[in-house]
């Protein structure tokens, strides 16, 4: 290695960091990365407290591994692949918005949260199911009549209240209604941050 060995690297997991780890070859700095590459935070020094590497929350703020011969995006590739074949449903259709994060990289945690909310729009069957698959999300949601024409946008997960919207898509948020939680629903389409569902039970 073209450094001062053994490097040394360190995880900080909630605020606190473990005594840190001794790597004394590439393969197991490679096998460090793999394991930590998403913590909260992850260092990598030289004997002589030089930084080699650091990142937090999955994105890398510095590194000079490749003067080592190591090949970040290629580790972070092996990584965001093994995370999806963990969570993804073969039988669960692609989504056109998953080839467009396969280029920017998400984190782990919004891997997660997108893969598990795919799987949940489709076995959602009332309005209770669409709130709880909103949890811990950034998605929106729209409803549609039977003649899929959007109707109701700015889904509140909290009192299952919804807004009219017009037909240029605006919303009348002063026109807010709740729906009942039994209120039966049918997954339409997907895209990027909005999950459209059809209103088998129209409002009253």
């Amino acid at each position: 290695m073209s450094a001062n060995t053994p490097f040394l690297g360190y995880v900080t997991l909630e605020g606190y960091h473990a005594a840190p780890s001794r790597l004394t070859c590439i393969d197991e700095i490679r096998s460090f990365l793999k394991e930590h590459l998403f913590d909260e935070q992850v260092l990598i020094t030289d004997s002589s407290d030089e930084p080699w590497f650091q990142a937090l929350d999955g994105v890398d703020h510095f590194s000079r591994l490749a003067e080592l011969g190591i090949d970040l995006p290629e580790l972070y590739r092996q990584h965001r692949q093994k995370l999806l074949d963990e969570v993804v449903d073969p039988l669960v259709e692609r989504q056109p918005w998953e080839d467009v994060y396969d280029q920017i990289g998400l984190s782990s945690g919004e891997i997660r949260m997108r893969q598990r909310v795919k799987m949940l729009v489709r076995e959602a069957r009332t309005i209770s199911d669409v709130a709880r698959l909103l949890e811990g999300t950034y998605f929106d949601v729209l409803f549609c009549q039977a003649d899929g024409q959007p109707a109701w946008g700015y889904f509140d997960p909290q009192d299952f209240s919804v807004s009219l919207l017009h037909e240029e898509g605006k919303s009348n948020h002063a026109a807010r209604i709740v729906l009942a939680p039994q209120t039966r629903v049918r997954h339409v389409a997907s895209g990027e941050d909005i999950h459209l569902f059809e209103l088998i039970d129209l409002p009253g």
